[in-house]
This record gives C-alpha cells, structure tokens and sequence, in this order.
C-alpha cells in the first residue's frame, strides 16, 4: 500500500467553533500550499457543529514507511 489514512473525530467545546474554524482554515493552508505529500484533507461537521471528522490521505515515503 503506498498510502496512510487517517479519521479523526473530534469535539467542539461550546463557544469554540469559530477558534476551532480559524485553525483549521489556518491548516488547511498549510496542507494546499506546502504539504506536496497530503492526498486528501476533508472535514465534515456535524448537524449542530458539535464535533467534526476528518479525513485524511497522504502518500507513504520512506521515512513513513521506516516508522512502522
């Protein structure tokens, strides 16, 4: 396999969905501009915006692959 997924559920604790929305923003720039190994970086919030998954893909190196 020359991939590693990863999902992360995570909870949003009350009054902290805009911090929490600013740092992912601030994450997901990071992903697009200088992370050339990030296949996949989605997010996806619940109905109230309580908690979020995420999922991610990237692409497995050699250094990924000696950590295992």
């Amino acid at each position: 396999m020359n991939e590693i997924q990863g999902i992360a559920r995570l909870k949003i604790y009350d009054g902290k969905l805009e911090e929490f929305k600013r740092l992912q923003s601030q994450c997901m720039q990071v992903v697009r501009t200088k992370d050339t190994g990030t296949l996949q970086y989605e997010l996806y919030f619940n109905e109230d915006q309580t908690e979020c998954l995420v999922l991610e893909r990237y692409r497995r190196t050699i250094s990924t692959a000696a950590s295992q």
